[in-house]
């Protein structure tokens, strides 16, 4: 699968609302157009009334929006499209065209999203995440609350090597000799038996 960088073209805000009804609005309130990484929590106010008080800088959590627009070509109705979050902090929730695609509650590992069944293809789609630290009460440490990792858009076709699916093992090394064992996992996301020869 390709992996290229999706960082560019998000806006964000703060959001009063729950995150499952500021996606179904479509609340906006004040945008900023903006390149990720990005942290929403360090422009907060300090506060000493915040949980975790000193253990985060007196910065109060929140929930924050962040949407794209994006083109979708007809061609990608044979592929395999996947969004990679590398870290969003905390409680991810994402939405694609107004609908639930996935989520993931820890805000310090990398998930994936799998987009095909959300996509419109030939038109423009938007994609809403939500990144939910308004209970605060999570770290010792400041954390802040955004995507803080970069996004990666990933397309391949629908018989792929799994996401970070290949693992290289030293088993044993002598002067002029060594042993190495590759461990590559395949994934079929289409609806017809393959068979494939890995090289």
């Amino acid at each position: 699968m390709l992996r290229e960088k999706w960082n560019n073209g998000w806006t964000v805000n703060k959001s009063g609302e729950s995150p499952m009804m500021a996606a179904v609005s479509g609340s906006v309130g004040t945008q900023k157009l903006l390149t990720l990484p990005h942290d929403a929590m360090i422009h907060e106010e300090r506060t000493q009334e915040t949980k975790n008080q000193h253990q985060t800088g007196f910065y109060p959590g929140g929930c924050y929006t962040y949407t794209k627009y994006f083109n979708v070509p007809e061609e990608w109705k044979e592929k395999n499209v996947q969004i990679e979050f590398e870290g969003v902090y905390n409680n991810a929730r994402v939405y694609i065209n107004g609908d639930y695609a996935g989520g993931h509650p820890f805000g310090y590992t990398d998930s994936y999203i799998r987009a095909d069944d959300f996509l419109k293809y030939g038109k423009m789609n938007d994609i809403q995440v939500i990144a939910n630290n308004s209970a605060e009460e999570y770290s010792r440490w400041y954390s802040g609350s955004s995507i803080y990792r970069n996004v990666n858009l990933l397309i391949g076709n629908f018989v792929h090597v799994k996401e970070d699916g290949v693992r290289i093992t030293v088993v044993e090394v002598e002067e002029d000799l060594a042993i190495v064992e590759v461990e590559v996992q395949l994934v079929n996301r289409g609806t017809e038996s393959k068979k494939v020869w890995i090289q």
